[in-house]
């Protein structure tokens, strides 16, 4: 009996995963398995581990095909390699079905299968082929008909299911294969692995067609396609032998001038760029550069090189931006001098083995990082170069987690999201076998959610990867075909075509380089980007905690680390981003390293002296990769190659291969033995943490840059972050919190002066059309479009008149957002009057295009001038409510705060002064009540939580409308509640401070305004850096006298302790 598989792979067909395949098959002694996907996603990986597993492996295909006897409907057949040609012919037949995809259905056609099938066995296939469903209907007559076609084209094999049939139905195969002397064989059809798994593949149906499990279409009703224990013995007619190797692949072929070889032209590259790099070239850096291109070219790789500097000198050259590096590639100094990288590998000391290894032969890894909206531009690019069949993506695969696995089978056994909202946030920080639920659905929902948590869902584009080939890649690996955009994509996932050898590029397009290069454009200078000057604005920003738009810097986490460490230089950069990783965070070291780092006074302790000069740079902390392998090297005298043979086995924590590790390390140490193992415990227990120094600093390096032009140039920054993050919510608040700390303005949308890109204007930026709710990029763009032509729109009913092209939806939307505020209309007003607005209109525009009628006929055309209906405006609280809706925030909100003379001078440290936008009650389990209140503040929107105690003190101010002075306390991730509130205006909490600058010229009208107004309370007057204190009575009057006379920057309001 043949069992055939089909995995996860299958996305959303079979349920089990190949691991517990093989478990099961290994269990049972079964000596062989066939994979038989609907694609050959995981045929490779099958095969390596059967192979692992003394299996022996059949590569497969289940393949549709136009039927033979009924052409209206497509059905399977099994495909099964003979050898490793079969297993190349499989991959182009699969080829072929992406490629004739009709509405996202495969398929191939018979002449397809004949022209591919000598090193293939045929196979009339399972409960999906035409032949089981002729039987199925006890339709002997069409069944035989079938077969009698097949035979009559190629040697088919009959394949007789082992799944759950009636007497009859077993009856009509028999009668068949005598009667036709037909091949035969045994198959057990697999789509999962346990009888009772058979739910599971039901529920995955579901998903896949998006129903509840009660209304599933594709559920498979017969009973058999888990994994039989009985071995039917039947005559082995399969013989079969696959041997897949490495693939042995060809780097494509590249232009190389006339009369030199690759290595002399990587040689004249490198001299041609040298002096623009290097203004001292010492004798260090000509025996680096001798000693890498020694090793690049003895390990056959100097083409490698070639093909990547290629490309990047091509983007750099046709404005696409290029980061300066990314992975271990930035410690080769032939990367920074073929233009590759853009970091100096001798200036930061780093190690070219960490990149590229002599005594170990494996491809070169080189990453770039390109700006995201011009990386498909660079892939075209890649292609012309080398051929469109010669480069291609890669496919990549999404699995279940905890919460998708919870939302997706509450959909299927219809259960409200709302039922479990508690569930799936608990869901995101927790394991499935953590979660709790006394409600016996929901038990049997995280029961299901743990059966299919990691399995894979659905496959997407890898983020980077490219593949590049020498030769048509369909002559080799199966590839899916998308028709729109007629690219092809591999169906191999990465590591696997990386072990077979071939060629991948990572391609990575990142958002913060279309930031970087908008920036850069829109100051209009002359700015080197890979060397920008030390700025001590651009260290303050990370160190102040103001991390927006900071590369790598955005999670709170990595903002209160970096306030601590306190940055100064690149360095300190590069060390924040290797310390915020779970290994260094959890080691309990880093306050140590802070310390040190921060007070000179602290002596660090080495457990060798020779240790200081590698430990010194990360303050006595075992942080990069590069530190493991300069240890070894110093101690054990190790070379750097051997050295990161070792980093890489710590790494793997392969306790045999430790242990020997362990040994040799302190036979070789040039130390103590009790010294040199305190050394090894070092290196083995913080070595798998240790991060690339060459990533860090080459990152460190997008770091600076965005934290730089955001200190240079914060409205050019904030624009263009916000045009690249455009609708996205989450940037465009916190982008908004952090502009008010920096006295930056949110100007709001304007129907004559937003563009299509957030625009720097003034003291600030301007909100653009695009982002409105109903507009999209193009709609704003024809907007745009004619009031450029044709000059600013000059009322309401000019715009309507000039932009046909927007509906009912778009025109509300811009009203709501406020565009139409410059005419000095309500909105209100305006929506009522737009469908009477609209009919004028048309009108109008009928009475000016009726040229016949007016000229011949006499006829006066002209229409009466519009009659508005009047209303009053929207509440502030509805327009807040239609700000936040439509422009994604409320600078209606923010107008009132900065209204408010004491929000404008208040200074607090644990107190907060805010703007209620709604409120709601609610009672509790112990019949009490408690509020959720929606607070704006200088951070932004949040909800606050107001506890019962704390709520009966102060409801009376928890009010819509109202501005309260609170404080609050964090209970989790966003979530705060409020320990203590006050009204605004509530003076007996306050005192007031003033300061007073030596040629203050109100001096005697000052003095005398503090006499005539005398009370309780506390006033702190700063003059010659002297305090005195008098006593006043503090009301609002008295806070506006002093800010007309001094300023408010001379001004502070603050808590009475």
């Amino acid at each position: 009996m043949l069992r055939r598989v089909h995995t996860d792979y299958s996305l959303l067909e079979g349920v089990a995963s190949i691991e517990e395949y093989i478990n099961k098959a290994k269990l049972l002694n079964v000596k062989e398995l066939a994979i038989t996907d609907f694609s050959m996603f995981s045929a490779l990986k099958f095969y390596n581990l059967c192979k692992r597993n003394n299996i022996k492996p059949i590569i497969g295909l289940e393949i549709y095909i136009k039927g033979v006897i009924d052409e209206d409907n497509y059905y399977t057949l099994t495909l099964l390699a003979k050898n490793s040609q079969g297993v190349k012919d499989i991959y182009q037949l699969s080829t072929i079905s992406y490629e004739r995809s009709e509405y996202g259905n495969n398929y191939i056609l018979l002449t397809d299968l004949l022209e591919h099938s000598s090193n293939i066995y045929i196979l009339t296939g399972g409960i999906k082929s035409e032949l089981v469903s002729y039987i199925l209907k006890n339709d002997y007559n069409r069944s035989k008909m079938l077969l009698e076609k097949l035979k009559e084209e190629m040697d088919i094999i009959l394949e007789i299911p082992t799944f759950s049939m009636h007497e009859f139905q077993k009856i009509i195969f028999d009668r068949l294969v005598e009667e036709l002397k037909l091949k035969k064989i045994v198959v057990n059809e697999i789509y999962y692995l346990e009888k009772e798994d058979k739910i599971l593949q039901k529920i995955f149906a579901a998903i896949k067609e998006n129903r509840t499990l009660k209304t599933v279409q594709n559920d498979i009703k017969q009973d058999g396609f888990h994994f039989l224990e009985n071995n039917l013995d039947d005559e082995n007619i399969l013989d079969i032998d696959i041997d897949i190797d490495d693939a042995n692949v060809d780097f494509p072929t590249i232009e190389i001038p006339d009369g030199l070889t690759e290595r002399e032209y990587i040689e004249s590259i490198i001299e041609n760029n040298i002096k623009t790099k290097y203004t001292n070239i010492t004798e260090e850096i000509r025996d680096r550069i001798k000693y890498e291109l020694n090793v690049i070219d003895k390990m056959g790789y100097i083409k490698y090189f070639l093909i990547v500097q290629d490309f990047i000198k091509y983007a750099k050259e046709n404005d696409i931006f290029v980061g300066p590096g990314r992975g271990s590639a930035a410690g080769s100094i032939i990367s920074y001098l073929l233009g590759i990288t853009e970091v100096d590998p001798i200036k930061y000391g780093l190690i070219f083995e960490r990149f590229l290894n002599p005594e170990r032969i494996s491809m070169p890894d080189i990453d770039v990082d390109i700006e995201q909206e011009r990386r498909m531009d660079l892939i075209e690019y890649i292609k012309h170069r080398y051929g469109s069949r010669n480069v291609s993506q890669i496919i990549t695969f999404s699995t279940f987690k905890p919460t998708l696995a919870l939302k997706d089978l509450a959909r299927v056994f219809e259960i409200p999201e709302k039922n479990i909202r508690k569930l799936l946030d608990e869901s995101k920080n927790m394991n499935l076998d953590d979660l709790k639920d006394e409600r016996d659905m929901v038990k049997t929902l995280i029961s299901f959610a743990k059966r299919i948590e990691g399995k894979l869902k659905n496959s997407s584009t890898h983020a980077a990867g490219v593949i590049i080939t020498k030769n048509d890649m369909r002559e080799n690996l199966p590839l899916i075909y998308e028709p729109y955009t007629k690219d092809y994509q591999i169906q191999f996932e990465a590591n696997i075509l990386e072990a077979l050898g071939y060629l991948k590029m990572d391609v990575l397009g990142l958002k913060n380089l279309n930031v970087v290069k908008n920036v850069v454009k829109r100051i209009g200078e002359d700015i080197d980007i890979y060397n920008l000057p030390e700025c001590k604005e651009a260290f303050d920003l990370l160190n102040n905690g103001n991390n927006t738009g900071i590369f790598q810097c955005e999670s709170d986490g990595i903002t209160k680390l970096a306030m601590k460490l306190k940055i100064h230089s690149l360095e300190d950069i590069a060390l924040l981003l290797a310390l915020y990783r779970p290994g260094p965070l959890e080691s309990g070291l880093i306050p140590s390293l802070i310390e040190a780092k921060n007070n000179k006074n602290i002596k660090i302790r080495y457990m060798d002296s020779s240790l200081e000069e590698i430990l010194a740079p990360t303050y006595g902390v075992l942080v990069y990769q590069e530190q493991i392998m300069q240890i070894a090297q110093k101690i054990a005298g190790y070379s750097l190659a051997k050295a990161d043979e070792l980093r890489k086995a710590i790494g793997k924590k392969n306790v045999e291969l430790l242990k020997k590790n362990r040994e040799d390390f302190i036979k070789n140490a040039n130390i103590s033995k009790n010294k040199a193992e305190e050394i090894y415990d070092l290196i083995d227990k913080f070595g798998n943490y240790g991060f690339n120094k060459a990533h860090a600093i080459s990152y460190a390096n997008i770091t600076y840059q965005t934290a730089y032009l955001k200190a240079k140039y914060p409205k050019e920054f904030f624009a263009s972050l916000l045009t690249t993050e455009l609708k996205v919510e989450s940037k465009l608040l916190r982008s908004y919190s952090e502009m008010l700390k920096m006295n930056m303005e949110m100007y709001p949308p304007s129907i004559n002066k937003s563009t299509v890109g957030f625009l720097p204007v003034e003291n600030g930026i301007r909100i653009p059309l695009s982002a409105l709710k109903e507009m999209s990029e193009k709609t704003a763009t024809d907007i745009v479009a004619e009031r450029e032509k044709n000059g600013d729109f000059k009322d309401i009913f000019d715009f309507i008149q000039r932009c046909r092209f927007l509906n009912k939806s778009n025109l509300e939307g811009l009203i709501y957002s406020g565009v139409f505020d410059e005419f000095n209309l309500k909105r209100k007003e305006l929506i009522a009057n737009l469908p009477e607005i609209i009919k004028w209109v048309d009108k109008k525009i009928k009475a000016e295009t009726d040229i016949y009628s007016t000229l011949f006929l006499n006829v006066n055309l002209e229409i009466e001038e519009y009659k508005w209906i009047k209303t009053d405006e929207y509440s502030i609280e509805e327009i807040i409510k239609l700000e936040k809706e439509f422009v994604k925030l409320s600078l209606k909100t923010a107008q009132i705060l900065k209204n408010e003379n004491i929000f404008n001078i208040f200074k607090s440290k644990s107190y907060t002064i805010g703007y209620i936008e709604s409120e709601t009650s609610r009672v509790t389990k112990k019949n009490e009540l408690m509020n959720t209140a929606s607070i704006f503040t200088l951070d932004g929107n949040k909800d606050y939580l107001i506890f019962p105690k704390e709520y009966m003190k102060f409801s009376r101010l928890i009010k819509k409308g109202n501005i309260i002075c609170f404080k609050k306390t964090h209970l989790e991730k966003d979530r705060y509640n409020i320990i203590d509130c006050f009204a605004i205006d509530e003076f007996s909490r306050y005192n007031i401070s003033v300061m007073i600058d030596e040629d203050f010229e109100f001096k005697e009208e000052f003095k005398q305004y503090i006499l005539e107004n005398r009370g309780d309370q506390d006033i702190n007057i700063y003059f010659e850096n002297k305090k005195t204190v008098r006593h006043i009575n503090l009301n609002r009057e008295f806070i506006e006298k002093m800010i007309s006379l001094l300023g408010k920057n001379k001004v502070r309001l603050q808590i009475k302790t």
